[in-house]
Parts: structure tokens; sequence; C-alpha cells
């Protein structure tokens, strides 16, 4: 047991992050610590007592994991980052840690403790598997925001209205397109409405005259 314990124990480490193309880019600053528990899942054993995981079954394996930090992140990778992993549950759940901002050498702070019950398979999977910590750093868009319809809609419209001389006075002092496009929309229908009235007017002039 005391190899197994050398093994997961760690209380302090500094392991390199290496990418799929096995890169380093960066590391991060890592512990788990590792209790025996009884069947009560209260009282704490001497783990040197147990010459082997099997003497184990029954009781309780408390780890605690605790993800500090990351350093020397690259700059482009800066942007949001954070750690995660999946534990040896069935579910494999995934804990992440806090995302961190524009740092190259972010504080993660994460502690999470997990209390398994020891079992054949819980042994087989320690004895075949690793816990694998992951480090994802997102790249920043360069791309600008994307515009929904309606803003597009009227990004055309003022692109495509040529103002008069006041109004682009107007623009000059801070007034707005869409407020001038509005007073000359009205202004169109006010005269509209005044060169249909002449025309029906002339209409009725011209019957007469044709009486």
């Amino acid at each position: 047991m005391l190899s197994v314990f050398n093994l997961i124990d760690t209380q302090k480490d500094d392991s390199p992050i290496i990418d799929s193309k096995g890169t380093i880019q960066g590391k991060v600053n890592y512990s788990v610590s590792l209790e025996v528990l009884d069947s009560d899942k209260t009282k704490k054993l001497n783990i040197m007592e147990y010459e082997n995981l099997n003497e184990l079954i029954g009781k309780y394996l408390k780890l605690i994991v605790e993800l500090k930090r990351s350093t020397e992140i690259p700059e482009r990778f800066t942007y949001k980052t954070q750690c995660r992993y999946n534990w040896i549950d069935d579910d494999e759940t995934q804990f992440t840690t806090k995302i961190v901002e524009k740092k190259r050498d972010p504080e993660f702070a994460f502690k999470q403790e997990h209390l398994c019950l020891v079992t054949e398979n819980l042994i087989q999977h320690l004895m075949y598997n690793t816990l694998t910590i992951g480090v994802y750093g997102m790249i920043e868009s360069k791309k600008p925001p994307k515009i929904n319809r309606r803003d597009r809609d009227a990004n055309d419209t003022m692109s495509n209205y040529a103002p008069s001389d006041n109004e682009a006075a107007l623009n000059n002092q801070g007034g707005t397109s869409q407020g001038n496009i509005l007073d000359n929309s009205v202004q169109s229908a006010n005269n509209a409405k005044a060169q249909a009235k002449i025309d029906k007017e002339n209409a009725k002039k011209m019957k007469e005259l044709e009486k």
C-alpha cells in the first residue's frame, strides 16, 4: 500500500501541458491527497496498516483534487482558460474550474473532494487507468459581431439614403439618420396628398370646360 499511496498522493506538482502535437504549452499546478475512511465514512484509518487495496474492500477512499493554477500559457490561448477532468465513476462525471480571462498564469483555486467505496471494480480501474486533467484555452475571435436582420435592413436603408444639405448638417451635429429618414418620409407623404388634391381639382376643371 505504501507504493500505491506514493503514486496517488501528490501534494504539489507542476505538470507540463502537452497538446495533441506533443508540444508543451505551459504547466498546470495541482495536488491529489488520499485518505482512507472506515465503512461509516467518518473514521479515518491508517493506510500504512494495509498491505494491498483488496484489504480495503468495503472501506472508503477520499481523494481531494486541487487545481491551483496554470503557468506560461501561450498568449493566443489566454482569452478564456479552464481546467476539466472526468472522474472515475460510472457516469464519468465531468468537473470544471471557473473560467479565467486574459491571464497567462490563470489562478483557478479549485478544490473537490471525492468519496469512493472500494470495490473490485474500483481497484481494477485504479490499476489500469489514469486521471487526466485537461487545460483548455480559447482563442479570441477576430470576426466582427453578427448583425441581426432588423439591424441589417436599417443599415441598408441608411446606406441607400442620400440626405439633403440640411439633414447632412444635422448628422454632423449629432442628429440620427433614422430620424431624418422618418421626417423625409412624412414630408413626402404630405407632398403626395397635396399633389393628389391638385390633380383632382384640375380634372374637375377639365370636365367643366368640356361642357
